[in-house]
């Protein structure tokens, strides 16, 4: 389910649950335990062993008192309905599948955890809703929005006083709106519980791994551990959380990682893991900006170690980028960014910089990794570095989303806004070509792959339908897109859909192509001058339209692009996508951040160039083809 979103916070209500497409699942590597020793309790540890590996059932139950269960997990339902229903149905259960049962866990894979075959811990938020039947929401056992809360036996942590400790478990999950996902402590046998810390910082929706929660001051000048537990909660709406191979063991003092930091946060730092160098997937090797539009770097570095690591430990940023030379990764620029101030425990610092030199790029194919590091010792190798690709093409294609066998755009996801009807929905990119007058270049053509939902219907709408293309010049003085008196149109051309619901079966992508006209000589190619350009594709028949009617956006997640919409300023205008939408009989709205998740739209541009515009030098200095 995705959600429209401006610049730093979605719209809650503007929902759309779509079923999961097998591609976007991840597993990440089950990498060796870094808690400081073997396991106090739970898996891998003597004691414990079973229950951390949920190999026992749960008792269920409506409400929790200290003392509760000694000896066996709690499934405590706390609410449902939006908590006008308490305690309700929402348990926590344990499951041998290691998978959700809901209408819309797709062709998704089941958790891969060391220990699945003896049971996971699943909230099953989708299937709690809707009983596993696609579109009956609010028919389940508990409808959502909902919260339930899984608390562990008595856990015995005598000799432990004062020691940093941290929780780790292997985690599993999708997102849709999910409020809370978190774990907690108590030292008292649950009479009174730490702050609960929210872990979907810790791993990206659809990704599968291990990840450790510190709790670095639970046990300060505590005697008595005979009696601690663990809590794990949800609380939101859809899909699902699945929790298994807990421990409890020392914590880990530094541990510097990159990554999201919060998928479901309030602002872009939150959203993104690095920034994209060119800010694209594929882009035209003249056209780079010697400025952050195009060459800048940096990420979030998070340190989820017990410690913080603080400037004399010569914290910085990595950078290494490597050119695919006959099928051979070589090394063809390094860069840096020195960390100035400390980089809390549990916390996180955000740093951008722009590359020292462009004389690198070339057309090619790249990939740039990013290091998080100090000095001193990491506790997980495995989590310190990111790494992305993109391409620099002779001038003839550009795209934030990667291409299948084909060369079309992929679309391994797919974009929607809930509620409806729709009078219109027009969604795409800005793009920044800095030298279009010199090269004359032109856009020769565009491509648009689209996904139909699997419960599609041409009744409404038909089996052939036309999307419009269009390109705008931006105005991009003000640093945003708030408002259409900022588009020039430029150009446009019709993508015909044909087939729709039988050559095209719903649940399966195609692309449409065309060729854009220009504005001015009401023929292709479309002529473009140095600028932004908004490129886009509008789904809008004519009449009242909703989710089943009409094709949805293809996208593509592949590339996080969040922390690029951060850079740059007046002037410099950075927006991999952005929303107009027209609700039946209202008014259009404008939404610069899109639809709130990094997707990018699944549109290629064809583009042409003058000979002459094969070579090129910046400014300063650096230089390209």
């Amino acid at each position: 389910g995705f959600a429209i979103a401006g610049a730093q916070a979605g719209a809650s209500d503007l929902r759309q649950r779509v079923p999961a497409d097998p591609q976007q699942t991840r597993i990440l590597p089950v990498t060796k335990s870094t808690l400081g020793e073997a396991p106090i309790w739970g898996a891998g540890a003597a004691v414990g062993a079973s229950d951390g590996q949920f190999a026992n059932p749960f008792i269920e139950a409506g409400s929790f008192a200290a003392g509760d269960n000694p000896t066996s997990w709690t499934a405590l339902s706390v609410f449902e309905a939006s908590g006008s229903v308490t305690p309700g149905s929402a348990f926590w259960v344990r499951n041998l599948t290691g998978l959700s049962q809901g209408a819309y866990v797709g062709g998704l894979s089941p958790a891969a955890s060391p220990s699945q075959s003896d049971g996971v811990a699943l909230f099953d938020s989708d299937f709690l809703d809707n009983a596993g039947s696609e579109g009956a929401f609010g028919t389940g056992t508990s409808p959502s929005p909902h919260r339930g809360e899984l608390i562990s036996p008595r856990i015995d942590l005598t000799g432990y006083t004062d020691q940093a400790l941290a929780v780790r478990f292997y985690a599993y999950r999708r997102q849709f709106d999910i409020a809370q996902l978190a774990v907690a402590m108590s030292v008292d046998d649950g009479a009174t519980w730490t702050d609960a810390v929210d872990y979907q910082q810790l791993i990206a929706s659809l990704a599968q791994g291990f990840v450790e929660v510190n709790f670095p001051t639970v046990t300060a000048g505590v005697a008595d551990l005979t009696k601690a537990r663990i809590k794990f909660i949800f609380e939101g709406d859809y899909y699902f959380a699945i929790v298994d191979d807990v421990s409890v063991g020392i914590a880990t003092p530094f541990d510097l990682a990159l990554g999201v930091l919060d998928p479901s946060g309030n602002d872009f730092v939150e959203q993104g893991d690095v920034v994209h160098i060119t800010g694209s997937r594929f882009f035209p090797a003249s056209q780079l900006a010697a400025d952050e539009r195009h060459l800048g770097f940096g990420g979030t570095i998070r340190n989820k170690g017990a410690q913080s690591v603080l400037p004399e430990m010569n914290p910085a940023l990595d950078l290494v980028i490597e050119r695919d030379i006959e099928g051979t990764w070589t090394t063809v620029h390094t860069d840096s960014i020195t960390v100035t101030e400390p980089i809390p425990a549990g916390g996180y610092v955000f740093v951008t910089g722009t590359l020292s030199s462009g004389a690198w790029a070339l057309p090619g194919d790249y990939r740039a990794t990013y290091t998080a590091r100090f000095d001193g010792s990491d506790g997980e190798g495995g989590n310190d570095s990111l790494t992305h690709v993109f391409t620099l093409t002779p001038n003839d294609y550009a795209s934030l989303v990667d291409v299948d066998a084909e060369a079309d755009p992929v679309a391994p996801s797919s974009v929607f806004p809930a509620g409806g009807p729709f009078d219109s929905i027009e969604l795409g990119s800005v793009f920044y070509f800095d030298a279009a007058t010199d090269a004359n270049l032109s856009i020769t053509g565009l491509s648009f792959t689209y996904r139909l939902s699997v419960s599609f219907s041409p009744n409404l709408i038909g089996a052939d339908q036309t999307l419009l293309a269009r390109v705008y010049a931006v105005d991009a003085s003000s640093g945003t897109l708030d408002s259409r008196e900022l588009l020039e149109f430029r150009g446009a051309c019709e993508l015909q859909l044909t087939g729709l619901g039988t050559d095209v079966a719903p649940g399966t992508t195609a692309t449409a192509r065309c060729s854009p006209a220009d504005a001015t000589t009401f023929e292709p190619p479309l002529r473009l001058t140095t600028g932004h350009y908004f490129v886009s594709v509008t789904i809008g028949p004519g009449q009242p339209f909703s989710f089943a009617d009409v094709p949805l956006f293809g996208a593509s997640e592949q590339k996080n692009y969040r922390h690029n919409s951060l850079l740059g300023g007046p002037g410099q205008l950075t927006l991999p996508s952005v929303v107009l939408l027209t609700p039946a009989g209202n008014d259009e709205s404008i939404f610069p951040g899109g639809f709130n998740t990094p997707s990018a739209i699944s549109i290629g541009i064809d583009l042409a160039v003058d000979a002459s515009a094969l070579e090129r030098v910046f400014d300063d200095g650096f230089e390209t083809p």
